[in-house]
Parts: C-alpha cells; sequence; structure tokens
C-alpha cells in the first residue's frame, strides 16, 4: 500500500513538471539556453520516457502498455528491414512512450483526480494569457533556435501570414499551444459541467477564444465539432463520431486519385485555407508515395519511418524528407505501422465513443479529449505532442479498465477541498 502512494506521488510529480514545462517550453528553452543550458529542458520528457519504459517490464502492466509495446517492437523490425537508421526508430520509440506513461498514470490517480484537474486549470489560464501575450506584445522567445548536436532545432516558431499572426503563447508554436488549450479544454468541461455550467461554458468560450487568436484553424474546428457531438443524444455518438473517422482517411487518400487545387484571390480565405491547401496538393500525395515506394504497403515504412524522427534523422534534405511530415493522423500511424495503424486510428475512436457514455465526468472528459485529437487529427500529427500523447494513453487506459461502480462521486470538483474519487474507492 505504501509502495502504491509513493509510485503515485512520483507518477503525479513527472506528469505535473511534463505537461507543465511543455505548456511554457518556450519561454523555459530561451531562458536555459541563454545560460547554455538548453539541454535541461528535455529533462521532462526524458523522465516521461524512462517512466514508460519502467512501466513495460514492471509485473503488473496493463494491457494497454503491453499491446502498445508488441505493436512497437514489430513496427521497429518493420523500420530495420525497410533499412532505416537505428536513431531514427529509437527517437520514433521514444515519442510513442509517453502514451505508455499515460496509461500508467490513469492506473494510478484513482484519488489524485482533483490534483490533476487544478494542475490542467493552471495550464489552462497559462496557454490563454500567453496567446494574449504574444499576440500583442513581441517577446524575446518568439524567434528562438539552437542546434543540439549537429542537428539545428527551432526552439520556437513564431510567423505570420498576409498580415495574421500565429502567436506561439509561452510555449514552441501556435499548433503547440492550440494544442495545450484543446486537451485542458475538452478535459475539463464536463467535470466543471458537473458543478457549475455557467462555469463550464466560460471555459468553452475563453479556450476556443484563445485558440481562434492563435489562428490554429484545425485545432478551433475540432473542438467545436467534439462538443457537437458531445452534446448528440447518446445513440448518435457512434455515427457521428464514425463519419468524421471515415472523412479523416478518405480525403487524404482521394489525393492519390484526384489532384485538388484551391486558389482563391482574397488574403482572408487564402490564409484560411493555405494549410489545408498544402496538404491537398502536396504532403499527403507525396506522404502516401513515399509509403507505397520507400516502405510495404500492408506494412508501412516501419517505426521511425515518418514523422520527426525521419525528418531529421533520416534522409535529411533528401527525396523522403520532404514526406516525413505526414499532417494526418491516419496517415502517420499508417505510415509507422501499416493496415495495423489503421485499425489502431479505428480503435481509439471506438474507445473515444465509450468513454463520452459512461457517467464518470473524468472519464467523459477524457473520451471528449480524445475525439477533439482525432477530429484534428485531420491536418496534424497530435501524437508528438507530448500532452497529447499522455492524455491519449490515460484514454486508451480508462477504456480498457472496467468500471467496479456504475456511478463514480465528483464532489466540488473546482473548490479547494475537493474529492475527485475513481475506481473501486
Amino acid at each position: 500500500m505504501a509502495e502504491r502512494r509513493f509510485l503515485t506521488r512520483l507518477l503525479l510529480g513527472v506528469w505535473i513538471v511534463a505537461v507543465f514545462s511543455d505548456a511554457t517550453a518556450g519561454i523555459l528553452r530561451f531562458a536555459l539556453a541563454s545560460v547554455g543550458l538548453v539541454w535541461v529542458s528535455y529533462l521532462p520528457k526524458a523522465l516521461v520516457v524512462a517512466f514508460g519504459i519502467f512501466a513495460i517490464f514492471r509485473k503488473t502492466r496493463s494491457f494497454v502498455q503491453l499491446g502498445s509495446f508488441t505493436i512497437l517492437a514489430f513496427a521497429a523490425v518493420i523500420g530495420i528491414a525497410n533499412g532505416l537508421r537505428f536513431e531514427q526508430i529509437a527517437s520514433a520509440f521514444m515519442l510513442f512512450m509517453p502514451l505508455i506513461f499515460g496509461a500508467e498514470c490513469f492506473d494510478n490517480f484513482d484519488r489524485s483526480r482533483s490534483v490533476v484537474v487544478k494542475w490542467l486549470l493552471l495550464v489552462y489560464a497559462v496557454s490563454c494569457v500567453g496567446v494574449l501575450l504574444t499576440n500583442f506584445v513581441s517577446v524575446p522567445w518568439s524567434e528562438l533556435a539552437y542546434n543540439v548536436g549537429d542537428v539545428a532545432v527551432e526552439g520556437v516558431r513564431s510567423w505570420s501570414y498576409e498580415g495574421f499572426n500565429r502567436p506561439p503563447g509561452f510555449t514552441r508554436s501556435s499548433v503547440a499551444v492550440a494544442t495545450i488549450l484543446m486537451i485542458s479544454t475538452c478535459l475539463l468541461y464536463p467535470v466543471a459541467w458537473n458543478k457549475s455550467k455557467i462555469v463550464a461554458i466560460v471555459l468553452v468560450i475563453v479556450g476556443v477564444g484563445c485558440a481562434v487568436v492563435s489562428t490554429t484553424k484545425g485545432v478551433v474546428a475540432a473542438i467545436v465539432l467534439a462538443l457537437f457531438i458531445f452534446s448528440l443524444p447518446r445513440k448518435l455518438y457512434s455515427l457521428a463520431t464514425g463519419s468524421f473517422v471515415v472523412l479523416i482517411m478518405v480525403i487524404p487518400l482521394s489525393t492519390v486519385f484526384v489532384r485538388y487545387t484551391l486558389g482563391f484571390d482574397n488574403p482572408f480565405i487564402a490564409f484560411l485555407t493555405l494549410s489545408f491547401d498544402e496538404r491537398l496538393t502536396n504532403t499527403w500525395p507525396n506522404g502516401i508515395d513515399i509509403v507505397w515506394r520507400y516502405g510495404i504497403p500492408f506494412m508501412g515504412r516501419g517505426l521511425g519511418g515518418v514523422g520527426t524522427a525521419a525528418r531529421y534523422l533520416g534522409d535529411s534534405g533528401g527525396p523522403l524528407a520532404s514526406a516525413s511530415v505526414m499532417d494526418n493522423f491516419a496517415l502517420y500511424m499508417y505510415g509507422h505501422f501499416g493496415l495495423i495503424g489503421i485499425a489502431l486510428f479505428v480503435y481509439m475512436a471506438r474507445c473515444a465513443v465509450k468513454l463520452i457514455k459512461r457517467t464518470d465526468p473524468f472519464d467523459r472528459g477524457l473520451g471528449l479529449c480524445l475525439l477533439a485529437l482525432l477530429i484534428s487529427g485531420l491536418s496534424m500529427d497530435f501524437i508528438e505532442s507530448l500532452p497529447a500523447t499522455i492524455v491519449v494513453g490515460m484514454a486508451l487506459a480508462a477504456a480498457a479498465r472496467r468500471r467496479t461502480k456504475p456511478v463514480i462521486k465528483f464532489t466540488r470538483a473546482f473548490s479547494p477541498e475537493s474529492t475527485l474519487t475513481g475506481y473501486g474507492a
């Protein structure tokens, strides 16, 4: 019992450090780079990876953890067969470790959910302030760049198009801060609704508003669509979610057979469609072509064959680097795991529906968050975001775990004396 309490506190501490450091990654890296200690900013992620590996070798590992490790190991073998470099495979393996860490967190956070909610509120507030500040004030960390060994790293990305700014907030980019806003808004909404409908509505309005300021259009659409599905009658959850899952897979696949061209003279409309146009005309068809040409059509390129690992550690500057970022989660999973990846994508959607059908507000929040992430996956490789990957692991573990009580009591979720009890409490 004492050992379990110690492990829970340790995991909770690592979870807090990892999520909060990611939400403030831009300003943190700037401060550390100024004194030559930028490597310290990677320690939280290293801790998450270490605990993910630790969870794999525990006797009490869960179905999600064991299944994830087995699939990663199989994909690594495929990567070796396709001639991928060891550093590519190792880097991609570490990218997926936060998912296993997230599953371990959920299994140990039964009596710590109120602490998780409070820290999510803090991360939510910091992200909102960061977006608004960097949108109106020029900050010194907005264009941070440095080298890690021989690799040039864009520490913070801040840019504009036709007068429209993309503020990075206190983190690395507008996409990163918008993803954090999406996670915190969706996870907190059902919990807040259980306490006060007005508080829940205000959380959504402010969160979506700040995501709009970040100009990350895919995230804004994902939050709105996920909340729309969440508000539907329970019997329509599966149909609505399934429809979006099909679209997320069919639209990029159609680029192999249809050549799209989106051209608008209006600067505002051009700004709204710029990224989507690039994906339709180049990113998606090139990505599929690379997987089919340099991989195995049914098995993908293997672990590390696409994404950041391939971009920085693979054929950098060569023909494969241009297709390294798939900008679609279904294609990203297909590139790593082949048809197994597509099946995993569908399984995640099923888990999201399963969770939002429950009565437990925290479980429903995880389901809503997973649903929003999957919808945003039309235009994002969100699994490369540390907080997003951790939440995916927590959601999969929640969906795989059977409840020991039909209803889980949440008391005063947003008050200092709150206690959010969990399974078997």
